[in-house]
């Protein structure tokens, strides 16, 4: 059955995919329009299309302890890092900071040594705070501005592997899920 979308060449939309944690959205453009089956298209990912105006590039979901510290200051502060890609990354702490400032990240991943990089705040969101907790720290929108090449590295293989290591998981649960049914 054809579908009544069309999707003329250029076209910007946008591609839902259902994970674990939630949905991820990848905003894609049309290279080559889709036959009259839907069959042979082409796209790509679009870099500033929709409400994602300024990240081009993936972000995995983490979990972990970071350090951080506003630029020109001398000492670390503890935030939580919430996803991190290679353009930038997502986190809370109780530093004080406003968009445009410059914040240094060490981020410690598993099997590297710590990762150094430079950023500048993007986004600050200030969430209410949750009952029974007097004070929620802020979030912050980070892009990278600076990374050693021994940090880009080891980020990217920090990336790749944990790509992987997702989609070897779900290759799992579906087998597993193939299974059962039968």
């Amino acid at each position: 059955m054809a579908s009544s979308v069309s999707l003329p060449q250029a076209t910007q939309c946008e591609m839902a995919c259902s994970l674990p944690f939630g949905t991820v959205i990848y905003f894609m453009q049309v290279l080559r329009a889709p036959g009259e089956m839907g069959q042979h298209a082409i796209l790509r990912r679009t870099p500033r299309v929709g409400v994602n105006h300024n990240r081009r590039g993936w972000r995995v979901p983490v979990n972990m302890n970071i350090g951080l510290r506003r630029n020109g200051a001398g000492e670390y502060v503890e935030g939580r890092l919430h996803n991190l890609g290679m353009e930038g990354a997502l986190v809370s702490s109780p530093i004080r900071a406003v968009q445009g400032d410059g914040i240094t990240l060490r981020i410690s991943l598993p099997d590297e040594q710590p990762v150094l990089v430079g950023a500048m705040v993007t986004r600050v969101a200030v969430p209410s705070p949750a009952p029974g907790k007097p004070f929620s720290a802020p979030i912050l929108g980070l892009e990278f501005t600076q990374m050693p090449r021994d940090s880009q590295r080891a980020l990217t293989m920090f990336m790749w592997r944990y790509i992987r290591e997702y989609h070897m998981q779900r290759k799992k649960e579906r087998g597993a899920d193939s299974t059962q049914e039968r």
